[in-house]
């Protein structure tokens, strides 16, 4: 592959995208636009992959950075626009799975829910983008990460 191909890494990006890779398809569209930071497609997959993953702010820090510099930016705001009700979304389904009250943290200090379901997010992507996965069953890893982050919300 050419180090140098922006166009490559953003196919690459793509294919990430559709096997639900999307730690990896996020890598590849930042590589993308790092040597060509005017590439639509490119800002596109980044924000898509952030979105998949939850990362709604960095999706909107990508997509606010390249309205100046992309040739069509009306592509960037309409995925701007979509943003907001993907993170309403994403904590609705988190909510219902684990509930919303407030959780009480381990420095006596309130914590929202929706920052404990957040971290948990993380970890359960990293894992899943991670080798220990094919290792570890699924219902295995719930119960060391899940379990617990539901505990110390109720």
């Amino acid at each position: 592959m050419d180090a140098n191909s922006h166009i490559l890494y953003s196919n690459r990006s793509a294919a990430y995208l559709n096997l639900r890779n999307y730690q990896l398809a996020l890598a590849d569209a930042k590589k993308a636009l790092q040597i060509a930071p005017s590439f639509t497609k490119a800002y596109i997959r980044a924000c898509t992959a952030c979105l998949a993953i939850g990362f709604y702010k960095e999706a909107q820090e990508l997509i606010t950075s390249g309205l100046d510099l992309v040739e069509d930016p009306e592509k960037l705001r309409n995925r701007l626009e979509e943003i907001a009700p993907a993170k309403e979304q994403g904590m609705k389904q988190l909510v219902e799975l684990f509930g919303s009250e407030l959780a009480q943290g381990t420095d006596g200090k309130r914590v929202q829910t929706s920052q404990v379901l957040s971290d948990v997010k993380k970890v359960l992507i990293y894992f899943s983008a991670n080798w220990l996965l094919n290792l570890l069953p699924l219902s295995y890893l719930c119960m060391c990460v899940c379990v617990p982050a539901v505990r110390l919300c109720l």
